[in-house]
């Protein structure tokens, strides 16, 4: 082969090698979306992409975080809303009960639903959610109640960070709701003490019993009312995630992806461009430049 013949030759083969890598990565921005697919192409860019993927993922993360938080405090709602229904149950049969006309057999009979309303408030007490005891506190791997109902939890609720620089308690204290910590009352010594009343036929004992039921009732209610407030909390946080998310997928895609319309029409002009190249060079004479 002369030299010029081998000159020609090498640009040929040096023109392939372009057009093919050309066509190569039109196919991978096509495929995958992205103008710049590796940190050669444009490292500030991708850096900064990064940056933002990374802000993305920790707001999949703030997101899974407040669907768990959810999770929690929806199961201790609905446990503190059935307690204040059978408190309220309670109620309505201490005042039958404190009624002079009704007999002692009846108001052993009272007792003997009273006491079954208790265990329904002792297990209510112990709600597990997703393997976690919502009245425990922290730790909350065990029952926070044992069956005397006698607190062995912790004061500590767990928190989670829910947003950038936003923590949220994900239920309330047990022993402020159920065991009168903090100056309240103990829920399960007062019912053991009413049942304990209606079976000795102990009617002044029933009728003070009233004034406890309800200040029992009124804790339940105040650690509703705590829970809405942190329910509205992730609530915003939602929001405010999602708008996290939100921008930084499009600051993303601004720093590194490919118009997808843009995208095929390189992808056409490359692929194109190589078998025009390719058909070139097959009629050139000497060694194939497409096979070898």
């Amino acid at each position: 082969m002369r030299v010029s013949d081998k000159g020609t030759f090498e640009l040929h083969r040096a023109n392939l090698a372009r057009l093919k890598s050309a066509w190569t990565s039109a196919q991978e921005r096509a495929a995958t979306g992205r103008q710049v697919t590796k940190p050669s192409e444009d490292p500030l860019a991708m850096s900064q992409a990064l940056r933002e993927r990374s802000k993305s993922a920790r707001a999949d993360a703030y997101a899974r975080g407040i669907d768990m938080g959810n999770h929690r405090l929806d199961a201790a709602d609905r446990s503190l809303a059935d307690v204040a229904e059978a408190l309220r149950r309670i109620r309505d049969l201490t005042v039958q009960a404190a009624s002079d006309t009704v007999t002692a057999r009846e108001r052993a009979d009272i007792a003997v639903e009273v006491r079954s309303l208790r265990d329904t408030v002792h297990s209510l007490a112990n709600t597990e959610a997703a393997g976690s005891y919502v009245f425990a506190g922290y730790p909350d791997d065990a029952p926070p109640f044992d069956a005397a109902g006698v607190f062995g939890g912790s004061s500590d609720v767990p928190e989670l960070e829910v947003s950038p620089g936003v923590r949220v308690a994900l239920g309330v204290r047990g022993d402020e709701v159920f065991s009168g910590a903090g100056g309240g009352v103990d829920v399960f010594a007062s019912l053991d003490a009413l049942a304990t009343a209606l079976e000795t036929d102990d009617v002044p004992t029933i009728r003070a019993s009233l004034d406890t039921l309800d200040a029992a009732h009124g804790q339940v209610v105040h650690a509703r009312g705590e829970i809405g407030a942190r329910q509205n909390q992730l609530e915003v946080s939602q929001s405010v995630v999602g708008r996290m998310k939100d921008r930084a997928e499009v600051r993303q895609s601004e720093l590194v992806g490919a118009d997808p319309v843009d995208a095929y029409l390189e992808l056409e002009q490359a692929q194109g461009a190589y078998q025009a190249a390719v058909k070139i060079a097959a009629q050139l004479p000497g060694p194939s430049l497409v096979n070898g």
